[in-house]
C-alpha cells in the first residue's frame, strides 16, 4: 500500500509538472496576444493623433500670408478693386478647444503686428479695443524669443528653443536659412498647380512618423525631399503678392504706384514649413518664415500647450477601450506637457511609445497602465485550467482509490484465504484425532465413545456451517439468493427464535434475555435469513466477549416511530467508533490476521448487511452505554 502511495505520488506530481509547463507556455502565448492586440490600438490612437495635428497644421500652412493683418484683400476682389475687408483671423479666439491664444506675425524689422488690431486711426471702431491690445502684449511677451532671433539673425535660423527636427541628407550640412535663388525668375512661376503640389509634400512631412521609426535609407530620402522641397520652396502666386503689395499701402496709407502686370509677373515668395517651439510649459508657438521679394517675414499662431495636446489625445484616445485602465502621456524631455486623465501611481507600464511627426517629432506619445485587461480567450483557459486540474485531480484520486482498494481486496483475500484454511483445519484435525481414537480403541469405555462421536458431529456441523457460509457469500454477491419474504406480525417468530437462541447462548455460558413491545405492526421479511443473520450477531457477541466482560446478550423487538427496530445487545468492548462501518466491509477483521485471538472469517457481518438489505431492511452497529455493542436490523413499515 505504502509502494501505492508512491507511486501515485510521482505520477501526480509528473502530471501537475506536465500540465503547468503547457499552461505556463499557454498564459505566455495569450498574455502576448494581449500586448500585440493592445499595442495596435495604442498605435490606432496614435495615428490619429498624428492626423488630428497634422490636419491641424496643414490646414494653417494653406492659409494665406496676406491674413496675417487686421485688414485683408480677399484674392477674389483683385481683378474688381482693392477693398479692405477684416481679415478672417481677426475674431478673438474665445473657448477654443484646441487652446488658440492668437496669431501673429514678425516682420524684417522685428516689429510684432496681428490680425487683432487695425492702425491706430482706426482704433475708435473697436469696442473691445482694450481686450485686443492685451491679447497683443501678450502675444508680443510670448514671442519674444522669435523677435530676438529677428533681430540676431535676419536670416532666421532654428535656435535651441525649437522642438522641431527637420531630416537632413546625410551629405549636406546642418540646416540654414535658404540662400535666395537667382537667375531667370520666370522659371519660378508655376502658379496654383505648383501650390497643390507643395500642399501634398507638407502634408507628407506633418504626417510622416518619427526618425525612431523609419530606416536610414528612408531618413536620408526624406531629408533631401526636405531640403529640396521645403527650404528652397518657390511659391509663385501672383495674386496673393499683389494684395500684399496692396494691403500695405493702403494699410500704411503709403502712395503707391501702380505696378504694371510685367512688374509683377513673376514674383519670388519663399517659405517653411511650420516649425514649433515651447514657451516655459504653458505655451506652444507654431511658426513659418516667408521671404518676399527677399525680405523675411515670421507668422505663425500660439496655443496653450496642455489645452492644445488634450485637444488632440482627446479626440483620439477618449473614445478607445484604452481609456478605461491606461493613461495617454505626451512629454518632452522628461516634462509632461498633457494627459488624458489624471496620472495614476501605478500606472508605470510603458504599453505603447513614439515620436510624434513632424514639428513636434522632439516630443513623445506614451500609453501607459498598471495591468492590460485580460481576453475572453484567458477567461476560457482560465476555466479549462480548472475544468483540467479538477479532472486530473479526480482521476487520478478515483484510479488511486480504486487501486487502493483492489490491494487492501486482495490483502483481505489473502487473510480470508488464511482464515478459512485455519478454520477448516481446526474441524477437520479434531475429526480426524477423534477418528482414529476410535479406530485404535482409545475409548475406555461407551461414555467415552459417545463423547468423541458427539465432538465428531460437533466439528462436522462446525465445518459444514463455515462451508455454507463461503456458498451463500457467493450466492449473495452473484445475486443468486432467493428470498421467501412475507409480512406479518413479528412477535411469533420472536418468541420462537428466541428459545432456540437461549440455548445456545447458555450453552457457553452466556444469560440470554429478551424484551419485545406489545401491539407490533407486520413487518416484511425472510425467516430464514433473519435467523441467520441474527445467529451471527449472538455468535459474534460470544465470540469477542472475554471473560472479564459480563456474558449477558439481549434480543429485543420494539417500535420506534415509523420503524420497527429488532436489536442484538451485549456487555463486551464494543467497537471503535470510526470502525463501526468497516465491519460490515467484507473479509473485514478489527484484529491482525497473525495475532488475532478469536475465530472467524471475516464475512459473517458483510453477508449479514447483505441479507438485511435484501430483505429491504437496514443494518447498523452503535456502542451500548456503558459497556456492549448494540447490533440494530431496522424495518420500515409497511403502507
Amino acid at each position: 500500500m505504502k509502494k501505492l502511495k508512491i507511486q501515485f505520488t510521482l505520477f501526480f506530481i509528473l502530471m501537475i509538472a506536465l500540465l503547468a509547463t503547457l499552461l505556463i507556455y499557454s498564459y505566455d502565448q495569450i498574455g502576448k496576444e494581449e500586448v500585440r492586440l493592445w499595442e495596435g490600438i495604442a498605435e490606432n490612437t496614435f495615428n490619429q493623433t498624428q492626423t488630428a495635428i497634422s490636419n491641424y497644421l496643414l490646414q494653417e500652412d494653406t492659409r494665406s500670408f496676406t491674413e496675417y493683418r487686421y485688414y485683408y484683400i480677399p484674392e477674389t476682389q483683385l481683378e474688381t478693386s482693392f477693398a479692405l475687408n477684416v481679415s478672417p483671423l481677426a475674431i478673438l479666439p474665445e473657448n477654443n478647444d484646441n487652446g488658440l491664444i492668437g496669431y501673429f506675425q514678425i516682420n524684417p524689422d522685428a516689429s510684432l503686428h496681428t490680425p487683432y488690431l487695425p492702425p491706430k486711426k482706426d482704433y475708435h471702431k473697436l469696442t473691445d479695443l482694450k481686450q485686443r491690445q492685451e491679447l497683443q502684449a501678450n502675444l508680443k511677451q510670448i514671442t519674444r524669443s522669435l523677435q530676438d532671433d529677428m533681430k540676431a539673425d535676419r536670416k532666421g535660423q532654428q535656435h535651441a528653443h525649437d522642438i522641431s527636427t527637420l531630416p537632413q541628407p546625410k551629405t549636406t550640412a546642418a540646416a540654414t536659412a535658404p540662400a535666395m535663388p537667382t537667375g531667370d525668375r520666370s522659371s519660378l512661376v508655376g502658379g496654383i498647380s505648383k501650390r497643390k503640389a507643395n500642399e501634398k509634400s507638407r502634408a507628407k512631412l506633418y504626417a510622416s512618423p518619427s526618425k525612431k521609426e523609419r530606416g536610414q535609407d528612408m531618413l536620408e530620402a526624406e531629408g533631401a525631399f526636405a531640403a529640396d522641397e521645403f527650404k528652397q520652396e518657390v511659391v509663385s502666386n501672383i495674386a496673393q503678392y499683389q494684395t500684399f503689395q496692396e494691403q500695405k499701402a493702403k494699410i500704411l496709407d503709403h502712395d503707391t504706384e501702380e505696378m504694371s502686370p510685367a512688374a509683377i509677373s513673376a514674383p519670388s515668395i519663399f517659405t517653411d514649413p511650420f516649425r514649433a517651439r515651447l514657451v516655459g510649459k504653458d505655451n506652444i508657438i507654431f511658426y513659418r518664415r516667408i521671404w518676399v521679394e527677399q525680405k523675411m517675414y515670421v507668422q505663425g499662431f500660439v496655443l496653450n500647450t496642455r489645452s492644445f495636446f488634450s485637444w488632440a489625445i482627446k479626440n483620439a484616445f477618449a473614445p478607445s477601450t484604452l481609456a478605461g485602465f491606461s493613461v495617454a502621456n505626451l512629454e518632452w524631455e522628461n516634462t509632461l506637457l498633457a494627459a488624458s486623465q489624471n496620472i495614476q501611481a501605478n500606472t508605470t507600464q510603458i504599453l505603447f511609445e513614439r515620436n510624434l511627426g513632424y514639428p513636434l517629432n522632439q516630443i513623445t506619445y506614451s500609453i501607459n497602465y498598471s495591468h492590460l485587461p485580460a481576453l475572453i480567450s484567458r477567461t476560457f483557459l482560465n476555466i479549462l485550467t480548472a475544468l483540467l486540474l479538477f479532472m486530473v485531480t479526480m482521476g487520478l484520486y478515483i484510479i488511486y482509490r480504486s487501486a487502493a482498494a483492489q490491494v487492501v481486496l486482495s490483502q483481505k483475500r489473502q487473510d480470508f484465504v488464511a482464515a478459512i484454511t485455519h478454520e477448516l483445519k481446526t474441524p477437520l484435525t479434531s475429526i480426524r484425532l477423534y477418528s482414529e481414537m476410535l479406530t485404535e480403541g482409545w475409548a475406555e469405555n461407551e461414555t467415552k465413545k459417545k463423547e468423541y462421536y458427539g465432538l465428531i458431529s460437533s466439528e462436522s456441523d462446525r465445518l459444514s456451517r463455515l462451508i455454507e457460509n463461503v456458498l451463500q457469500l457467493s450466492r449473495l454477491e452473484k445475486k443468486n439468493y432467493s428470498y421467501h419474504l412475507e409480512t406479518k406480525d413479528p412477535r411469533p417468530d420472536f418468541l420462537t427464535l428466541a428459545g432456540e437462541f437461549k440455548t445456545f447462548a447458555e450453552k457457553h455460558g452466556f444469560t440470554f434475555t429478551t424484551k419485545i413491545a406489545d401491539n407490533l405492526p407486520p413487518i416484511t421479511y425472510d425467516l430464514d435469513a433473519l435467523k441467520q443473520v441474527l445467529y451471527t450477531l449472538i455468535d459474534n457477541s460470544i465470540k469477542f466477549t472475554s471473560d472479564k466482560d459480563e456474558k449477558c446478550i439481549e434480543m429485543s423487538l420494539i417500535q420506534e416511530k415509523d420503524k420497527v427496530i429488532w436489536a442484538i445487545s451485549d456487555h463486551g468492548p464494543g467497537v471503535e467508533p470510526k470502525e463501526q462501518n468497516k465491519i460490515f466491509t467484507k473479509f473485514y477483521r478489527t484484529e491482525n490476521e497473525q495475532t488475532r485471538k478469536t475465530k472467524g472469517t471475516g464475512i459473517g457481518l458483510a453477508m449479514a448487511k447483505m441479507l438485511v438489505e435484501g430483505m429491504g431492511a437496514s443494518i447498523v452497529a452503535r456502542n451500548s452505554h456503558p459497556v456492549g455493542l448494540t447490533i440494530k436490523l431496522i424495518f420500515s413499515l409497511n403502507e
